[in-house]
């Protein structure tokens, strides 16, 4: 059984090719669309330099295992409290 992703069957219905090795990536930031005008072929590397470009990576507070604010961090590498008072107070 073969299974593809909408917006891949998107780009090869519009007529484009996706060769071997080849991601398909999105110029509106959005996964789920599959608007062939919004798509582009490309590389897994060029896919990542336009989420790096585009500020779209998950780092710092936006990364899905964060436990701390970046205002936390920095009161942390402020302070002048012992660790295990710091880990206490910040969880």
């Amino acid at each position: 059984v073969y299974y593809a992703r909408a917006h891949r069957v998107a780009v090869l219905l519009a007529g484009r090719a996706i060769p071997p090795g080849q991601v398909v990536r999105h110029t509106c930031d959005r996964p789920a669309c599959c608007n062939p005008a919004h798509l582009r072929v490309g590389t897994h590397a060029q896919n990542v330099g336009d989420r790096v470009a585009r500020d779209r990576s998950a780092r710092g507070e936006r990364h899905w295992r964060a436990r701390l604010r970046e205002t936390d961090v920095r009161e942390i590498l402020a302070s002048s409290e012992s660790t295990t008072t710091l880990a206490r107070r910040f969880g």
